[in-house]
């Protein structure tokens, strides 16, 4: 199903020069890379694609790295926020970024960051921004507007 919707999404985004950010990367973030990759290479698009993820708990410096082995055998993950996805904004202009486990608000916030020009230590737009964040990943399953497969016929 996921391929369907970036078959039908990667080139329409492209057209219109939005970058698709997302956190379907799950536990394999350099996998998904490749998938979409492959995908836009059969669509005959040319595309970058970013990748946010962690690699290591064992010190603040090595918390966001590209390429690294996530520890998964480990069991280490946690959840990043929207930093890692404005540093790949602003570091490879990616027409998708990938991320790992996320804040589900950080996906709204990164671009808002990123477009606006925010500084992190404008407390007052960054608490803003996350509760408009927070309102677009919920609006819809607190309005009952939210249904996972368009299209399809439920029967209640």
């Amino acid at each position: 199903a996921v391929k369907e919707w970036l078959s039908m999404l990667l080139p329409l985004a492209l057209d219109r020069e939005v970058c698709i950010i997302t956190n379907m990367g799950a536990i394999d973030p350099p996998g998904a890379q490749k998938e979409i990759l492959d995908l836009a290479s059969s669509l005959g698009l040319e595309i970058t694609v970013a990748v946010a993820y962690e690699s290591s708990i064992s010190g603040p410096e090595n918390s966001v790295l590209w390429n690294e082995s996530m520890g998964v055998a480990e069991g280490r993950s946690t959840y990043l926020g929207a930093a890692p996805i404005v540093h790949c904004l602003e570091n490879y202009k990616p027409h998708v970024v990938i991320t790992s486990r996320v804040a589900d608000a950080a996906l709204f916030l990164a671009p808002m960051v990123y477009e606006l020009g925010w500084n992190w230590n404008d407390f007052e737009k960054l608490a803003q921004g996350t509760l408009a964040s927070h309102l677009l990943e919920c609006g819809c399953q607190l309005t009952g507007g939210y249904f996972m497969h368009p299209g399809t016929s439920v029967v209640l």
